[in-house]
């Protein structure tokens, strides 16, 4: 190989070396012998991975029973909570809630899929109320922006839930058996109780419904 030659096979490397020098905003195409590289970039795309600022739940608290429906206040420091209608902008986006599910990766798409425990609250909320399986969940905040790509700013808690109970039941009595209505009785005085379509039942079993 002469000199010439092994000039001319310095040029590719140079070029494609040339190309990773780009700065962000710059789409460019480049032919390198015979093949077409092209290299495009947004300066308008948020820093999913680095961004300022913080994202909590501000209750329920970790490791707390609650009682379906779960209401979950969400917050946020340093980072701007708007609706998705507001656009794209660094800084800036909405919560979600994630039961039972992974953080989504800087920059991943989040699933708008309620069945498998996504939520989004494109809307700019700051308050959601769930309905969960009664048992304990992991209960993840996640900012995303109005695309909903995920930022990395995140925080979990443990929840358990209980079912909803009905604190006025259409069926169902409780009752004294004795003393009747009126008695006169010696101390110590005895109270005999019953219930009738209703379930007395430790307290140690947890809520349930009737």
């Amino acid at each position: 190989m002469d000199g010439s030659d092994a000039e001319n096979d310095t040029q590719p490397t140079a070029l494609r070396r040339n190309l990773l020098k780009l700065t962000a905003g710059v789409g460019v195409t480049a032919v390198v012998g015979s093949s077409s590289v092209t290299a495009n970039y947004d300066d308008n795309d948020p820093d999913y991975a680095s961004p300022t600022g913080s994202v909590s739940f501000a209750s329920p608290e970790d490791g707390a029973t609650k009682q379906n429906p779960v209401t979950f206040e969400m917050e946020a420091t340093d980072f701007t909570i708007e609706p998705a209608s507001s656009g794209v902008s660094d800084g800036a986006g909405h919560f979600h809630i994630l039961v039972n599910q992974r953080p989504l990766s800087p920059g991943e798409v989040i699933p708008n899929n309620e069945e498998n425990g996504y939520y989004h609250y494109g809307g700019g909320q700051t308050t959601a109320e769930l309905d969960l399986d009664p048992g304990e969940h992991t209960v993840r905040l996640q900012a995303g922006d109005a695309s909903h790509k995920a930022y990395d700013l995140t925080d979990t808690v443990s929840v358990t839930a209980e079912p909803s109970v009905n604190y006025t039941p259409s069926t169902g009595s409780v009752s004294f058996a004795s003393p009747e209505d009126g008695a006169t009785k010696q101390n110590p005085v005895t109270f005999e109780m019953e219930a009738t379509d209703f379930t007395i039942e430790p307290a140690s079993s947890g809520v349930s419904d009737g």
